[in-house]
């Protein structure tokens, strides 16, 4: 007889504590998946919409092109005045630069899904 008789109350209580650090671990690893979940679908919805974005601005910059040779030509035949061509020039240079902006956040949000995914590479080999 060499089993622990009035050692049962130490057991069960090793056994409660087992059961509720287990419970903790999962709960923190259900945080962390659920966190990375958002991460990852915050990221697909900014892609998306700067996706969409740029389209609209690439369309735009079309029209302001169109806009600006439109009023060139008018300003070369003597119909318009210089000012209206220099102001449908800066407008499309404006545009231009929206777009170009809309390029770069569509790939930052680019980055982002990727980084959400797991990256595929380490803060070392981002640093050399």
């Amino acid at each position: 007889m060499t089993a622990p008789i009035f050692n049962a109350g130490r057991i069960q209580a090793h056994i409660t504590a087992a059961d509720a650090r287990l419970d903790q671990v999962a709960a923190n690893y259900e945080k962390a998946f659920l966190l990375a979940l958002e991460d990852v679908e915050n990221a697909f919805v900014a892609h998306a919409a700067s996706l969409e974005r740029r389209d609209r601005m690439a369309e735009a910059e079309t029209a302001a092109e169109q806009a600006y040779r439109l009023a060139n030509a008018l300003y070369q035949r003597g119909a318009n005045d210089y000012l209206s061509a220099l102001d449908a020039q800066r407008s499309k240079l404006v545009v231009a630069d929206d777009r170009a902006k809309a390029e770069t956040a569509m790939r930052v949000a680019l980055v982002s899904i990727y980084r959400a995914l797991g990256g595929g590479w380490s803060a070392e080999e981002a640093h050399q």
